[in-house]
């Protein structure tokens, strides 16, 4: 009987370190964007929200999160979609900012 308390304690405190280890608000994975000069940029876990970022040509969404990218800063304008697992390339103008759903 005095093991169950103990056991009880023990599975409460892993729980807690798990939820409070996980975000909920950031897509876990890499979004890798290959820039108008060629070079790869990576974002690591993105938050939820709007980034902007460099030119962007081409991205490959390694993330649990669908993405959208737009050629308009602070995600104006129709995005381009980037589904989990997919790599996008621009149609046209460079992407300058990605809003990440999750």
């Amino acid at each position: 009987m005095r093991r169950l308390p103990a056991t009880l304690a023990v599975g409460c405190a892993i729980a807690l370190v798990l939820a409070l280890a996980t975000p909920a608000s950031a897509a876990f994975g890499t979004l890798t964007l290959t820039l108008l000069s060629g070079q790869e940029a990576e974002l690591e876990n993105p938050a939820r929200g709007c980034h902007s970022i460099d030119s962007s040509v081409k991205a490959v969404n390694n993330t649990t999160a669908p993405v959208s990218l737009y050629w308009d800063r602070d995600c104006n304008g129709p995005p381009q979609l980037a589904n989990v697992g997919q790599t996008t390339i621009a149609q046209g103008t460079p992407w300058v900012s990605v809003y990440v759903n999750r």
